[in-house]
């Protein structure tokens, strides 16, 4: 019975922390929307580089600042404009709103391939993954879209291949449902840059190079002007907040599974004793026998610490072993990363232990009060 007590208790820490530490891999999976290299500069209200927004207000001006820093590369910018209508083979509509020009170095930031051709006339584009499957559009076909009260048609070059959706990032929707021609299209003669993509070198320095490019562009007065009042400032996105933010996150997760693992081991220390003490009652007669061929109480409650020690390993090494094994059925079906983590097993083991030997040692010094003249049934 007292190693079921001690089993379980293990049993349900080890399945806990194993959980914990495969979801926190899997949330480090889903966040790789990009290079841990590739940095967004954007802009938003607080400190928060994770919510941004896009305005129509960085100029090559702030690209040629961005350039200049050491240990920035592939700087490029992307320009937007809003469409009032997307339309294709007499008048089906394509959920889209805005028509983007990019360089074909922001793909290659992302790591992003495609099929067919780049955009390089006014009147061509490429498109989304999914957009292609829901409209059944190949390269070849032709697209109208809508500028207001201005159509314009433009004949479909490439498609991107489709990205995975990501949990912590929309950024794959975004290309997925991505309509783009090249930057230099006429169509944005007069438009500026909504938000900037660049490389970092080292990605050791992702947060000393993401201050200097805040620096660099709050230097364009120009921008500083026009933000001005706003509320809002320059702001450089970066795989390391998310993995910050994670972190955050996890912190919180682990400090939860320490108050259970509290929680477990005292119950489990509780039940323990309970146990003891019943035992110690039963074998009363026993522990008289013992003082009467001369054991000491030390000799007398170390027999119930032995006993203790051997009841935690038992069911530690029980409650962890099936602790992992199912655990990890489960996370092989949820298709989650399986991680071994040192203290996934030092944890429960720690509790495993510490709880029935605590146990024994409490309840052992019951046996100092047996009588021996309970053997004569005179007490």
């Amino acid at each position: 019975m007292t190693i079921l007590a001690v089993g379980i208790s293990v049993f349900l820490l080890t399945a806990i922390l194993t959980f914990s530490t495969s979801f926190y891999h899997k949330m480090i999976e889903e966040m790789r929307v990009a290079d841990a290299d590739v940095v967004t500069v954007a802009f938003g209200a607080g400190d928060n580089a994770l919510n941004y927004t896009y305005l129509n207000l960085y100029s090559d001006d702030d690209i040629e600042l961005i350039n200049q820093i050491d240990g920035v590369t592939d700087v490029t910018g992307v320009k937007g404009l809003n469409v009032s209508a997307v339309t294709y083979d007499n008048n089906k509509r394509i959920l889209a709103n805005s028509l983007r020009g990019i360089d074909r170095s922001y793909l290659d930031n992302y790591k992003i391939s495609y099929t067919g051709t780049f955009p390089d006339k006014d009147d061509e584009i490429i498109i989304g993954a999914r957009i292609a499957d829901a409209s059944g559009l190949q390269i070849g076909d032709s697209i109208d879209i809508d500028f207001g009260s201005q159509r314009k048609t433009f004949k479909i070059v490439g498609i991107l291949d489709k990205q995975e959706e990501q949990l912590f990032s929309t950024f794959p929707t975004e290309i997925n449902q991505l309509i783009a021609t090249y930057s230099n299209n006429s169509l944005f003669e007069t438009s500026n840059y909504i938000y900037i993509s660049a490389r970092v070198k080292d990605q050791d320095q992702l947060s000393e190079v993401s201050k200097k490019i805040v620096e660099a562009i709050n230097t364009d007065s120009n921008l500083t002007e026009a933000l001005e009042n706003t509320g809002l400032h320059p702001l450089v996105a970066t795989r390391q907040n998310v993995l910050d933010m994670l972190d955050t996150w996890f912190s919180y997760i682990l400090l939860f599974v320490y108050v259970v693992s509290v929680l477990l081991g005292i119950i489990s220390t509780v039940n323990i004793f309970n146990i003891f003490v019943i035992t110690i009652q039963e074998q009363f007669k026993d522990i008289a026998v013992y003082k009467i061929v001369g054991a000491s109480i030390r000799q007398i409650r170390n027999i119930f610490i032995y006993q203790s020690v051997f009841i935690g390993t038992m069911g530690s090494v029980l409650g962890i072993l099936l602790g992992y094994l199912l655990s990890a059925i489960v996370i092989l079906l949820l298709h989650w990363p399986i991680r071994f983590d040192v203290y996934t097993v030092l944890i429960p083991f720690a509790i495993g232990m510490t709880s029935p030997i605590c146990a024994g040692v409490w309840s052992s010094k019951k046996s100092e009060k047996v009588d021996i003249n309970i053997l004569t049934g005179n007490l």
